[in-house]
């Protein structure tokens, strides 16, 4: 090993900053770095993220039910076929009517009476009358509608009385009204006169109080049912037996927005025929 005797031929080592040379120690590092390195680094620093192309679906397109291939890795050949030919069909249509079933496209479209009312012009003139009025002069329109409905109500009635006395309600045709089968049971078996008079007149009240309510009785026999029924064809209502709460009931209805109960009873009728027959026997 040689010793250096002159000094002063050397760099001082000191005499260059620290900063400088860390830039030069870094420089020197990046030189020796292979350029395929910097050539991918560069590309990422120039390049921006990358994201994941996002798949667009048409939003005009339905699913046609049974022949959808999502969540399937195979399907047969006729499937295919059938939802290409689907696809290809809906892409021939607008979208408009490809779109979704609503509800108003099943619910009619129906005018309501205020809008008929302003709809024609007759109508709307006579409304616009009635605005123009007075109060006073309002009041007495509305009462003179309301006597003429009273009046309807009452000439009703009086209809009903009359009807009371055609042919058509008289006891031989009430009776004729009835089935065969309850003619000929109230014929020949023997009835109890009383617990059917009872019932006449419980159904008769009932009908002549609300003659559009219905009526409901828990009979205790087969027998009285039958009798409950017979009656009421001989009235003109509509019976029919039902069970609720373990029990056999008697449901009784008007059809009629008013009763009139026949001249003569059900139960006086079979009174009069049973003691005709004695006497002609």
């Amino acid at each position: 090993m040689g010793v250096i005797k002159n000094l002063a031929c050397l760099a001082d080592p000191f005499a260059v900053p620290i900063e400088d040379a860390l830039d030069q120690f870094i420089a020197d590092a990046a030189e020796e770095q292979p350029a395929q390195i910097l050539e991918v680094v560069a590309v990422a620093e120039r390049s921006p993220r990358q994201r994941k192309p996002r798949q667009r679906t048409n939003s005009t397109r339905v699913e046609i039910v049974g022949l959808t291939s999502r969540g399937k890795h195979k399907s047969g050949s006729k499937k295919c076929r059938r939802l290409e030919n689907a696809h290809y069909l809906q892409s021939l249509a607008e979208p408009e009517d490809v779109a979704e079933v609503s509800i108003y496209d099943f619910v009619h479209e129906s005018v309501s009476a205020f809008a008929q009312l302003l709809s024609e012009r007759e109508n709307m003139q006579v409304w616009n009358d009635f605005i123009s009025c007075s109060e006073e002069e309002q009041q007495r329109i509305v009462d003179e509608a309301s006597s003429d409905v009273e009046f309807t109500d009452q000439a009703e009635c009086d209809d009903a009385g009359k009807r009371g006395d055609h042919p058509a309600f008289s006891a031989d045709e009430s009776f004729h009204r009835l089935d065969n089968d309850l003619r000929k049971l109230l014929r020949k078996q023997k009835i109890p006169l009383g617990k059917l008079s009872r019932l006449e007149e419980e159904v008769s009240a009932f009908f002549k109080s609300h003659p559009g309510s219905e009526y409901h009785n828990c009979l205790c026999s087969s027998f009285e049912r039958l009798m409950m029924h017979a009656l009421c064809q001989y009235m003109n209502l509509i019976s029919k037996s039902y069970d609720a709460d373990g029990m056999r009931w008697t449901k009784v209805w008007n059809q009629r927005p008013v009763f009139v109960p026949p001249a003569v009873m059900l139960s006086s009728y079979l009174e009069c025929r049973c003691g005709h027959r004695r006497q002609t026997l």
